[in-house]
């Protein structure tokens, strides 16, 4: 399962995480950039079916918490 840390320290986050459709999610560590994307080793994870959709839910929980922001 995907839960939040029940536990909130400041912090940031610095893995990124897309979501797609509630179907595909992928959590890396790669900046969107021309570097972070080309130059830099970066590890990312897709995840599928119920893992993406619980992804989306703690997303969606996290921003509603005010632990994120819309971009």
């Amino acid at each position: 399962n995907i839960e939040a840390a029940t536990t909130w320290q400041a912090s940031l986050q610095h893995a990124k995480v897309i979501v797609t459709d509630s179907e595909t999610a992928l959590i890396g560590s790669a900046n969107f950039t021309t570097g972070g994307l080309r130059n830099n080793i970066e590890l990312g994870v897709r995840l599928t079916g119920p893992l993406a959709a619980q992804m989306e839910q703690l997303i969606v929980r996290l921003e509603r918490a005010g632990w994120l922001s819309p971009c």
